[in-house]
């Protein structure tokens, strides 16, 4: 007895508009048997096309029933119909069906691969399907540049291949000559040996010598039913392989990457703009999120505000050594490490008319009104630059070009390429945390050029400047008032000063104070003769200078034994002061000007034993404040304690420069939303051009839920891709020092700037394939919002 495998118990589908409903099938009650080749034929609009796509299950029915081996389908939902073409139906279209970027070969294979067949398997059989189709030799072929005749020869041989155990063909003869036709027919005739062949046809003539049955249909009802010859006893039901089906969904998206690589270069190249977008409004965005740029820096702590300047402290406030500098070195973006980072507040003038001016005003005398004498003070331009000594570099680093370093604190290495060596330099130096910056307080020491360097501009000082201002600063803090006691500050005799000092030049005052005789207790001295002699009006009008030096006697300095171990130190003093009165200068040993009020000059050996030698904190110079945060992270995972010197003093909010970093925020995040909704737009609009074979993909048994995931798995790789060619594209910008994209990526290191690039890229992704998909599940797989009636028993679930 033979075997119903379809069976149509009335029938019905409707197609309903707007104001109309037109009937496509109307109770139509029809029984097929395997092995049965039945040609439906009719009018145009008579209800063919309807009854072959309600038969694979690409179109519903509304009333009756459909058995498929005598189970009902009324119930299905948009899953149960998805199987039901995957497991049990080869779809052949008029318009070929097939894949035009694909080849011939992958046209066959995809067919045998969505059934759940391996790929060696899929190969082999797709192999022998080819040659029955004589298409072996164009296995290689893209599907595009077959002939008519050979698209549907390879139509029909992925329907052949596919093992299902019925064969819808809808007009496969429609665009072919009368030579094609025959073979088309006499393939669907062999195929009907071991399926059902349902054959929908304008042209019966050219299919009635091999077909068993004939079907006509009128407005949708069957008006004949025609049994024209035995049909053949079948061979076994093709079937599927049986085993756990493969994952599809990275092959369907391979499938649909491969087959159109126009479409796949353009949509990688759109990605990669977007994520050369994405790059850019972050870094615009991250380099915004510090506030300090919308504050007003308050110079009062730190005169130095460089936003490159860190200043880091020791390990529990104890000296920096070696070792620690080092450390400091091997911080990535350190460019320099400075050991007495105070000097970097100190600001200092040596080329007149560029860095400084000298004015001078006229003092009186307290006794006579009409006796004066003019003193200079010091006017430092407001790019005057601020001290440094020589750093400290990785190693490898050159800093001097010719020359040699520093040996003592009157030699400098100079960098402003107008100066040469042995040249002899006349500084200004005002330290603004203890000296009035436009005043009269202010060092003058003389320098000689001994190294010339490249690194930067201006001058570079030995260490002992750095201690001589640490003492500055010291002595400030320890008296505030400069003539009260332990204010004293050493200074070193100056090896280059002219001396006399030309006319003009400032006083200075030494005051030296009380203290036991004969010993040095807190850095005083106490010497009466010389203040005596000061006061004396007599002395002051002297004219011989050399009564005055015989006075003037070098005088020992004992220290206390503060070791205990019975040891005394002795320090020579040579006092240097310098008086104007009446417009009269006398000099009480030769040396040089110092104009500050509480200094006393002594050998340089006195100096380097009287001031300490360590310091407990470093100055660094970063390459860029970008780099701030990743340099304080590292330094703080090292155990240092480092501070931000532009941040520490950035401290008031100016009103004007908060409100443009809020709308620079602000344009960055529309930016981004213009940039998501750009892409969900274009992203649809460029995938609606693949639902064409999802749908053909869908005919031959590509689920709703295997194509989303293909969907969402090539927005992934074509994300990647275009992350991969949008951050090639900045490192290209990034290698001919495109400033703005170099300026971005000093925020974050590469590997962080890749990961938030990528998470953010991604994000704008997911949700552009989340459009996609809903795209594509409208267009393509309209059943899958279908639920079913019934569930479906445990076995059938599982085999599905």
């Amino acid at each position: 007895m033979a075997e119903t495998i379809l069976e149509f118990v009335n029938v019905s589908k409707y197609y309903t508009g707007a104001q109309s409903v037109v009937v496509g099938l109307n109770s139509v009650s029809l029984r097929f048997e395997r092995g049965e080749f039945v040609a439906v034929t009719g009018e145009s609009g008579s209800g063919k096309s309807t009854l072959a796509q309600v038969m694979g299950g690409i179109l519903p029915y509304e009333s009756g029933e459909m058995l498929l081996m005598g189970r009902p389908t009324s119930h299905y939902g948009g899953l149960d119909w998805e199987r039901w073409r995957r497991d049990n139906v080869s779809f052949i279209s008029q318009s070929y069906g097939i894949l035009p970027g694909a080849t011939v070969m992958r046209n066959v294979m995809s067919a045998l691969i969505l059934t759940g067949m391996d790929k060696g398997a899929a190969k082999t059989a797709a192999g022998d399907i080819l040659r029955r189709v004589d298409l072996w030799e164009l296995r290689g072929r893209r599907a595009a540049k077959l002939s008519s005749g050979q698209k549907q020869r390879l139509s029909i041989a992925r329907a052949l291949a596919k093992p299902a155990p019925i064969l819808i063909a809808d007009e496969p003869t429609g665009n072919l000559d009368a030579e094609n036709s025959r073979r088309i027919i006499g393939l669907l005739a062999d195929a009907a040996k071991e399926r059902l062949v349902i054959l929908v046809t304008h042209e019966f003539e050219e299919a009635r010598d091999l077909v068993t049955r004939h079907v006509v249909l009128r407005d949708g009802a069957v008006v004949a039913d025609t049994v024209l010859r035995p049909a053949p006893e079948p061979g076994p039901v093709p079937r599927a392989p049986a085993g756990k089906r493969r994952a599809l969904s990275p092959y369907v998206a391979r499938l649909q990457c491969s087959s159109r690589p126009v479409w796949t270069g353009i949509m990688a190249l759109f990605f990669a703009i977007t994520a050369f977008a994405v790059f850019a409004f972050l870094g615009v965005f991250l380099s915004s999120v510090d506030d300090t740029s919308t504050k007003i820096y308050d110079d009062s702590a730190f005169p130095n505000g460089d936003p490159r300047r860190l200043v880091v402290l020791g390990k529990n406030l104890e000296p920096l050594t070696e070792e620690d500098y080092r450390r400091f070195l091997s911080v990535s973006h350190v460019e320099s490490v400075e050991t007495w980072p105070n000097l970097a507040d100190v600001r200092y003038g040596y080329r007149e008319g560029q860095d400084y001016e000298l004015a001078y005003d006229q003092v009186f005398t307290n006794d006579d009104s009409e006796h004066s004498y003019t003193v200079p003070y010091l006017r430092l331009h407001s790019d005057a630059p601020f001290a440094r000594t020589v750093p400290l570099l990785r190693e490898g680093e050159t800093f001097l070009t010719a020359g040699r370093a520093p040996e003592n604190m009157f030699e400098v290495v100079c960098g402003d390429g107008e100066h040469q060596l042995d040249d002899i330099l006349e500084v200004m130096l005002v330290d603004p945390n203890t000296m009035n910056l436009t005043g009269r307080r202010y060092f003058t020491i003389h320098f000689k050029v001994v190294g010339l360097t490249d690194y930067g501009d201006g001058l570079f000082f030995h260490n002992d400047l750095g201690r001589f201002f640490r003492q500055v600063y010291a002595a400030r803090l320890v008296s505030p008032n400069a003539y009260q006691d332990h204010g004293f500050v050493y200074i070193p005799n100056d090896p280059y000063a002219q001396c006399p000092p030309e006319e003009g030049d400032p006083a200075l005052w030494i005051i030296m104070n009380q203290a036991e005789e004969g010993h040095f207790i807190g850095g005083s001295v106490f010497y009466s003769r010389v203040r005596s002699m000061l006061d004396r009006p007599d002395m002051a009008l002297l004219p011989n200078r050399e009564a005055i030096y015989a006075a003037m006697e070098p005088f020992v300095l004992r220290s206390d034994d503060t070791d205990g171990d019975g040891q005394y130190r002795e320090l020579t003093l040579l006092p240097t002061i310098y008086e104007n009165q009446m417009g009269t200068r006398y000099e009480f040993r030769e040396g040089t000007r110092y104009p500050f009020s509480n200094g006393l000059q002594v050998s340089y050996d006195a100096f380097d034993t009287l001031c300490w030698h360590t310091a407990d904190e470093a100055g660094i110079t970063i390459t860029d404040y970008a780099y701030t945060d990743q340099v304080l992270r590292e330094l703080d995972k090292l155990g240092y304690s480092a501070i931000s010197v532009y941040r520490q003093g950035s401290t008031k909010v100016d009103p004007q420069l908060a409100a443009e970093r809020t709308q620079t925020l602000r344009i960055c995040l529309l930016a981004l939303l213009v940039t998501a909704v750009l892409q969900l737009v274009v992203l649809r609009a460029m995938f609606s051009a693949e639902h064409e074979s999802f749908r053909l993909l869908s005919n031959i048994g590509l689920t709703g839920k295997t194509a989303k995931r293909a969907v969402a798995l090539q927005i992934l790789f074509l994300t990647l891709l275009g992350e991969v060619l949008g951050a090639g594209g900045i490192y290209v910008c990034y290698a001919l020092k495109v400033k703005k994209i170099v300026d971005m990526l000093k925020y974050l290191p590469w590997p962080a700037m890749l990961l938030l690039l990528l998470a953010t890229h991604m994000a704008l992704s997911a949700l552009s394939a989340v459009g996609a998909i809903s795209a594509l599940s409208r267009q393509v797989y309209p059943l899958g919002s279908v639920r079913s009636d019934l569930e479906l028993e445990d076995g059938e679930e599982a085999e599905a």
